[in-house]
């Protein structure tokens, strides 16, 4: 009941010292323990009831601190009437009336005057004049009533006695009759503090009464359950003061009741007074006085009756007439508001939805936004924001600080989630007091949709939904300041999908997107929940760890962890639309603390260990030094020359010959040569790769086939060399053009170079990459005229069954093994299986890389009669070549 320890403390002590007093009262018979224990109960109880007063006037405000303002006072008055008349009961004088009596008169007026102040706040004008003539009314009526059975019927009585006596039951059920209308005019919600607060004020009121009649008459008695009570009853009324608040209530059915009371309520008090009237009349021992006053006050009860009604008549025209005038504002201000294409709401000060527009009764799930009234957040769809919503309202009314334009969430009776932008200012009626709050708000879903999509395309990869370079350079900025602090290390892994070029051309882009989601997918179930997972683009992808150990050793150990378990995941079989892929990964990692490095240079050179890692064959891990930049710049700087050399002529064809054992030399092989002006002759293992990877292959190939096709048409020219063939190297890249056919045979024709004297040399791995696109360009060429040869035969892995169905040729055996003859047994097997294959098969082998008597005698024996290699000539330039045809052995003539 009580809300603070000082008040709980109040309470039970009093209770306490009640309780002992009334107990001690039934054990003890000597009157002056008796009288000495009904004032200490009465003054103990009246003392409680003063001090829980004021403990509530101090803790509430507004129209609720002006009304406990003056119950307090009322308490306290009765209080201090309580002390003169322990004061009189100790000198022995007791006259009726004393001067305690004016003082316990004030408890009344206190408590009338609490109640008219909290009306007067909250109640219109006009309704406080018919508030104040219905307590007229009525209290005239029952006081009329009662005062014909309570005061005297015979003997004389002193007009001062008489007023005194009549100014008890007056003051207090005045102010009874008065919070009884109170409600009936205000409808607050029936709280026990009011309740119990109307109950002490009839209590102490009737008891009162009571111990006056007494009084007169001499039969007071000491110790009686009437003194007890009237402990009781200030312990009651002091409690409910100090909780006392009128909150507003909108149940109809209440009002329904209170109206229908107030229209009766003249007709019950004529009723009343004319009881009273007959009473009086019919009584021989009633004073004279007595009855003359009865009679007046019926009429004054009558008069004010009348009036009462006159007013309730030109109030109900008012109301008709403004009702009709209010219906109409209200229907076209509500049409207005409706028209309105965003939600507006309002609510009085206890929170409660007064009204609102069409869009807001919709989001509610109502059809009309009257059905809101009376609601509050807690019953609607959105009740799970309900506190927040409501702490919001509150802190607006309560600071009357409007809040503007602020965004939320909100859920709508159809299940959807908004976001709305809202602005909420407080309602003020004519006096600036807040009496609620008035809501605004429009759906902003779609902007903030766009804005997270535009957040998501500036910041996160479309495809994978992976953090881009924008958003892990802001990321790795925080972390490298992170570590200026902490001292930790981190570390950034650059990853790149091993061969998947490959796999988007050969399957197609949709399977190639598909392993980037899947490879993100991978990644992200490697790192912890801090780490950053982020696509570059293409197959690139990047991770940064943070807060790794501030140990550089245990934190590359980490790293390195990290990374093996990436390796082993993505090397799993992942099922593309049916498609069984293996795949690998190569990795670069840098480790970094604090920001000795900017984001660009920790991803420049994490990228420069990823490419070493895929030098070194790939699927493999690769840290981060010095050397590595090195030779990164080394490349770029050769990318950078080697885009210059074929318009300034740097490169040149070399020529190997290829022998024929009993025929001599029957062609040629064109090997291309770089001179640098700075770094001299350049082989071609050293640049042929960077051209792949550039593209600039294309232009060099083609460079190389016309070169070769102006040499063949040179050579045709002379009996010597008319019948050489001459063997061109086609890279992977230029084979796989769309259009590499048309650009051999617009080539070979333009020159009109004889076709059968060009043969293009393709690597095993180059033809399985894609077997049915091979077999389409070498049948078109073949056809055309150019012969093929199969280079390298022998170092891949893939099934011979595939060399039956493509129209080779010759076959190349690999210096690789030519080389340990002699020297592996295993490497002179596959020779040996290479030239029965190649021989049942119908085609030319031809054995490079032949560079001792030896290797020839072993090759001869075994069916090899082609050669190419140092032992019959190095790679030389046209005019050597062409010079030595004619130094050769006679036997090779």
């Amino acid at each position: 009941m009580t809300n603070t320890p000082l008040a709980k403390a109040i309470l039970w002590a009093s209770i306490i010292v009640l309780a002992a007093a009334f107990t001690l009262q039934y054990m003890l018979s000597d009157r002056f323990w008796l009288v000495l224990l009904d004032n200490i109960h009465w003054t103990i109880g009246n003392a409680a009831a003063a001090a829980l007063a004021w403990l509530g006037y101090k803790k509430s405000s507004g129209a609720e601190r002006a009304a406990r303002r003056w119950f307090f006072f009322g308490l306290f008055a009765y209080f201090l009437g309580q002390v003169l008349f322990d004061i009189q009961v100790y000198i022995g004088w007791n006259p009726f009336p004393a001067p305690s009596d004016f003082f316990y008169l004030m408890l009344g007026p206190g408590f009338l005057m609490g109640m008219v102040a909290a009306m007067s706040v909250q109640l219109p004008k006009s309704n406080r004049v018919v508030t104040l003539l219905d307590t007229t009314i009525l209290s005239i009526a029952i006081l009329t009533l009662i005062l014909t059975i309570y005061l005297p019927r015979e003997g004389s009585i002193d007009l001062l006695t008489l007023l005194v006596m009549t100014a008890y039951p007056l003051f207090l059920l005045t102010a009874a009759c008065f919070g009884v209308l109170l409600m009936l005019h205000m409808r607050p919600r029936p709280e026990w503090p009011w309740i119990l607060f109307q109950f002490g004020i009839l209590m102490q009121g009737l008891i009162w009464m009571r111990w006056n009649a007494q009084a007169l008459s001499g039969t007071t008695e000491d110790a009686s359950f009437l003194n007890e009570f009237f402990s009781v009853a200030s312990i009651i009324v002091g409690v409910s003061a100090m909780k006392w608040r009128m909150v507003s209530s909108y149940n109809k059915r209440y009002e329904k009741w209170s109206e229908g009371v107030l229209r009766m309520l003249p007709l019950v008090a004529v009723v009343i007074a004319a009881i009273a009237v007959i009473l009086a009349m019919s009584s021989d021992t009633i004073l004279p006085l007595l009855r003359n006053a009865v009679m007046y006050a019926a009429i004054a009860v009558t008069f004010f009756a009348a009036l009462r009604q006159s007013l309730m008549l030109n109030e109900h025209e008012q109301l008709l007439e403004a009702e009709k005038t209010i219906a109409e504002s209200r229907r076209f201000l509500q049409e207005v508001i409706d028209s309105i294409p965003v939600g507006v709401y309002w609510k009085d000060r206890n929170l409660r939805y007064i009204g609102g527009n069409a869009v807001f009764a919709r989001d509610a799930g109502f059809a009309k936004s009257s059905d809101l009234a009376g609601m509050t957040d807690y019953d609607l769809v959105w009740k799970e924001f309900a506190e927040e919503f409501r702490s919001d309202d509150r802190s607006v009314m309560d600071t009357a600080v409007s809040k503007l334009d602020y965004d939320e969430q909100v859920m709508t009776a159809d299940g959807r989630r908004l976001w709305v932008r809202t602005s909420k200012v407080p309602l003020q009626n004519s006096k600036d007091e807040n009496i609620g709050i008035l809501g605004v708000y429009r759906d902003v879903t779609e902007q903030k949709n766009a804005e997270a999509e535009i957040h998501s395309l500036a910041f996160y990869d479309p495809l994978t939904g992976l953090p881009n370079r924008r958003l892990l350079l802001e990321r790795i900025r925080h972390v490298t300041f992170s570590g200026i602090r902490h001292r930790n290390f981190g570390a950034i892994l650059f990853l790149d999908l091993d061969n998947f070029k490959t796999l988007n051309d050969t399957r197609g882009h949709d399977i190639g997107d598909m392993l980037l989601i899947e490879a993100a997918r991978l990644l992200q179930g490697c790192v912890r929940d801090g780490d950053v997972v982020a696509r570059l683009g293409g197959d690139e992808f990047i991770i940064m760890l943070e807060g790794l150990s501030p140990d550089v050793q245990l934190a590359a150990a980490q790293a390195e962890g990290v990374a093996q378990k990436i390796l082993e995941s993505i090397r799993q079989p992942i099922v593309l639309h049916g498609y069984e892929h293996h795949g690998t990964i190569s990795i670069g990692i840098i480790l970094f603390c604090g920001q000795e490095l900017s984001e660009d240079e920790l991803l420049k050179h994490a990228d420069t260990a990823m490419y070493e890692a895929k030098s070194a064959g790939r699927n493999t891990i690769r840290f981060f030094d010095p050397e590595m930049q090195a030779k990164l710049e080394s490349r770029m700087a050769m990318e950078s020359d080697l885009r210059y050399a074929l318009a300034e002529g740097q490169l040149s064809l070399f020529y190997q010959p290829q022998v024929l054992n009993n025929d001599g030399i029957i062609g040629a092989e064109a090997l291309l040569r770089w001179q640098h002006p700075e770094r001299g002759s350049i082989q071609p293992q050293e640049f042929i790769k960077l051209a792949e990877e550039t593209g600039l292959i294309l232009p060099i190939g083609q460079w190389v086939l016309e070169s070769a096709c102006r040499t063949v048409k040179e050579w045709e020219r002379h009996p010597q060399t008319r019948s050489l063939d001459l063997s061109i190297n086609v890279s992977a890249r230029q084979f796989r053009q769309s259009d590499f056919v048309e650009m051999v045979c617009e080539t070979i024709g333009a020159i009109g170079v004889d076709p059968s004297r060009i043969k293009l040399e393709l690597t095993e791995s180059m033809v399985l990459e894609n077997i049915q696109d091979t077999r389409k360009k070498m049948e078109a060429l073949k056809e055309f005229g150019v012969s093929f040869s199969m280079d390298d035969f022998g170092t891949g892995y893939s099934s011979l069954s595939y060399l039956t169905g493509l129209p080779f040729d010759q076959l190349k055996i690999d210096q690789s093994f030519v080389r340990n003859i002699g020297l592996r047994h295993a490497d002179e097997i596959i020779i040996q299986t290479i030239i029965g294959m190649g021989n049942n098969l119908g085609m030319l082998v031809i054995a490079e890389g032949v560079e001792k008597e030896e290797h020839c005698t072993f090759l001869q024996q075994h069916g090899c009669n082609a050669y190419q290699g140092f032992l019959f000539g190095k790679p030389m330039r046209l005019r050597e070549f062409e010079e030595m045809l004619g130094q050769l052995p006679e036997q090779m003539q």
